[in-house]
């Protein structure tokens, strides 16, 4: 009997185009429990925005002017849409991310 070449497995996820880009941080990052990222540092939240895929060119960026956790928390939809980050997962890190004055949290007005 001949020897039958191996069959390949399907693969779960679809190819690319382009080979996966692999990305070695430079230092780990623990995200909180809470999943607030209001105490991390500009190169914090780099190595965090790169784990989520983000263009190079736009970490770079943010890193240059200096967005760490507290200013993230401050960032709007519209500032988050012009850096062309506005995504799901990255929206709730924001939300989780606002610091509560007062260890009250500010209802908004309800007639």
């Amino acid at each position: 009997m001949p020897a039958q070449p191996p069959r390949q497995q399907p693969r779960s996820r679809p190819t690319s185009s382009r080979p996966a880009e692999k990305f070695i941080p430079e230092h780990e990052i623990e995200i909180p429990g809470n999943g607030s990222l209001h105490d991390f540092t500009a190169d914090d939240m780099s190595t965090f925005l790169r784990y989520l895929g983000v263009d190079e060119r736009i970490v770079a960026h943010v890193h240059k002017k200096g967005l760490d956790g507290y200013k993230f928390s401050k960032l709007k939809d519209s500032d988050l849409e012009v850096l062309g980050m506005k995504n799901p997962v990255i929206c709730h890190f924001r939300d989780r991310s606002i610091k509560e004055k007062g260890g009250k949290k500010k209802l908004p007005f309800m007639l």
